[in-house]
């Protein structure tokens, strides 16, 4: 008979690989030992507004996540600049960016293997993008009261028609 375990050390601000040990009726005790590493490397890097790469972007969220499940998260200061620290090196960690108004323009993965990981920029597009136009009939003439409907991925959008028949839709991520 035996029985399998996973053992973790845990600290904040430090990380341990889990072992496993397999426990048997022939003995009684076992010994582990753990390698504690101090996890203080970080990321770090500018966001800023596509249409204008000299403009930094404030209080906009970046997430690092690794494939292990590493995790850490900051946002921009007032010159769009970030910072994020206590992550584990020697991983890959994908960043995502979020900001109310703005489209991210690509997946940014980083190789963690210093203290610091310093990034080029991450452009981010303005949601100014709009769609409009009108609506006739066979007549030629522009109708009031038709509805339109906009749809994407995770969701749609209805505008109807105004008294010229002309419809829109605003602040569209491209």
């Amino acid at each position: 008979n035996s029985i399998s375990y996973l053992v973790n050390a845990s600290k904040v601000n430090f990380y341990a690989d889990p072992q496993l040990i397999t426990l048997t009726s022939e003995i009684n005790e076992y010994s582990l030992e753990f390698d504690l590493q101090l996890i203080n490397s970080k990321i770090t890097g500018m966001i800023v507004n596509s249409d204008d790469i000299s403009i930094g972007l404030n209080n906009v969220t970046i997430v690092a996540i690794s494939l292990d499940g590493f995790s850490g998260q900051s946002v921009t200061d007032a010159s769009g600049h970030y910072e994020i620290q206590n992550l584990n090196p020697g991983r890959y960690y994908e960043l995502t960016v979020s900001k109310n108004g703005y489209t991210s323009l690509s997946t940014t993965i980083v190789e963690l293997n210093s203290e610091v990981a310093e990034l080029e920029n991450i452009e981010m597009i303005p949601n100014n993008r709009t769609i409009y136009g009108g609506v006739k009939n066979q007549n030629g003439e522009y109708l009031e009261g038709v509805n339109i409907s906009l749809e994407a991925i995770g969701f749609n959008l209805i505008s109807t028609t105004n008294i010229n028949g002309e419809y829109s839709f605003s602040n569209l991520a491209p």
